[in-house]
C-alpha cells in the first residue's frame, strides 16, 4: 500500500503560521508547478464559507494547460480555515469521502492526490512552516 493511499483514507491536518493571503498566494502558485506526466494541477474553483474564515478549494487535473476551468477532473478538495492567532488549518479531507460523494473513479490509487500533498507539504517544510522528519517522495 503506497503512503498516498493512506491519506486517501485519513486526509491531512497542518497548521501553517502565516496569514490565508499568502497560503492561497502560494497554493495558486506552486499548485501549476507541480510536476504531472501528461498534464497539469490547477486550483479551479474556490468556494468562501463563513464570511471569509473557511475557504474550499478544488483541484483538478487538466490535460493541458489551454483546458478551460471546468472541465478537468478532480483530485482533492482542500479546506484553509482561518483562526484568531493569525494561523490556518491546511486541511484535505479523506478522499474516499469524496470520490464517494462524487462518484469520482479517476486516480483510484491516489498517485496523482499523493504527488499534489506531498508537494505541498515539502513546500511548505522548505519554508520552515511546518516540521517533518525528512522530504516526502514524490515518485
Amino acid at each position: 500500500m503506497l503512503f498516498s493511499e493512506v491519506l486517501l483514507e485519513q486526509g491531512i491536518d497542518v497548521f501553517l503560521p502565516i496569514p490565508l493571503d499568502e497560503v492561497l498566494e502560494i497554493l495558486d502558485k506552486q499548485i501549476p508547478k507541480i510536476n504531472i506526466e501528461g498534464g497539469v494541477l490547477r486550483v479551479d474553483s474556490v468556494n468562501r464559507g463563513s464570511l471569509g474564515n473557511v475557504w474550499e478549494l478544488t483541484v483538478k487535473f487538466f490535460e493541458n494547460s489551454s483546458t478551460t476551468a471546468g472541465t478537468g477532473l478532480p483530485i482533492a478538495q482542500i479546506t484553509l480555515q482561518t483562526y484568531k492567532d493569525g494561523q490556518v488549518m491546511f486541511s484535505v479531507p479523506p478522499r474516499v469521502k469524496v470520490l464517494k460523494d462524487q462518484g469520482i473513479e479517476f486516480d483510484e490509487k491516489g498517485k496523482l492526490y499523493g504527488v499534489l500533498i506531498f508537494s505541498l507539504l515539502n513546500y511548505f517544510q522548505e519554508r520552515k512552516y511546518i516540521n517533518l522528519p525528512g522530504k516526502l517522495p514524490l515518485a
